[in-house]
């Protein structure tokens, strides 16, 4: 049995989520955030991004904090205005700041989960 808010299992779990991203490089526009995992994530945007488009991402994690910046990514899959992308470059503190994002979502569905169980 499967978590709701899990899409897939992957290398890592990717996460439903929905805050504002930006990207620019070989095409430029914004979105949101449809699901997230360490590795990458998908977007709904205001512009189409084909695969093997390689982008600079500003996401707008809802944390109260400055927005996180990945470096690099890669465009895998393109389907009219939503893509998945495959984070490449990006700073270890980035990396750590998403990974603590990603717990704190997976222990607030988990709590979530316990209150409508008891």
């Amino acid at each position: 049995m499967t978590d709701e808010s899990t899409i897939q299992r992957r290398q890592h779990d990717r996460y439903t989520v929905s805050f504002p991203v930006s990207f620019s490089g070989e095409a430029a526009g914004h979105g949101q955030a449809m699901d997230l995992s360490v590795l990458g994530c998908a977007i709904d945007a205001d512009q189409a991004a084909g695969a093997k488009t390689y982008l600079k991402l500003t996401l707008s994690l809802p944390d109260g904090e400055e927005p996180l910046e990945i470096d690099l990514a890669v465009v895998r899959w393109s389907h009219e205005r939503k893509f998945g992308l495959e984070f490449i470059a990006f700073g270890e503190t980035q990396k750590k700041r998403l990974m603590r994002f990603l717990n704190r979502t997976a222990e607030t569905l988990v709590a979530q989960k316990g209150n409508q169980t008891a």
